[in-house]
C-alpha cells in the first residue's frame, strides 16, 4: 500500500471488511443442506460474519462521531473566551491534520 491520507485508509480498511462480509454471505448462502445441528464450520462462519458486521458498525459510528465533532467546532465560539476560541482552533487543527495524514 502506497501512503495514503487516513480517511483514504479509513475507507479501504471498510470495504475490505465489506468484501469479507459478502463472501461469507456467499459462502452461507450456499452451505450445503441438511445442516446438522453440530456444525462447527458453519457456526464459525456465522461467528466470523457477525464479528465483521460489529466491526463495521463500530466504524460507522467512529465516523459519526468524528462528523459530530467538526458540527460542533463549525458552531460559533464565545467570542467573549480566548481559551475556549483557543481549544476549539487546536481541534480543528488536529482534525485536519488528521485528514490531510
Amino acid at each position: 500500500m502506497d501512503d495514503q491520507s487516513i480517511p483514504a485508509l479509513w475507507a479501504d480498511l471498510q470495504r475490505h471488511l465489506q468484501g469479507r462480509v459478502a463472501r461469507l454471505n456467499d459462502e452461507i448462502s450456499h452451505y450445503p443442506t441438511p445442516i446438522a445441528r453440530c456444525d462447527q464450520h458453519l457456526a464459525a462462519l456465522l461467528e466470523q460474519r457477525s464479528v465483521l458486521y460489529g466491526r463495521l458498525q463500530q466504524m460507522d459510528e467512529l465516523a459519526a462521531a468524528i462528523r459530530t465533532v467538526e458540527t460542533f467546532l463549525a458552531a460559533r465560539a464565545d467570542a467573549a473566551d480566548d481559551l475556549e476560541t483557543a481549544l476549539r482552533a487546536r481541534l480543528r487543527a488536529e482534525l485536519a491534520n488528521l485528514e490531510a495524514a
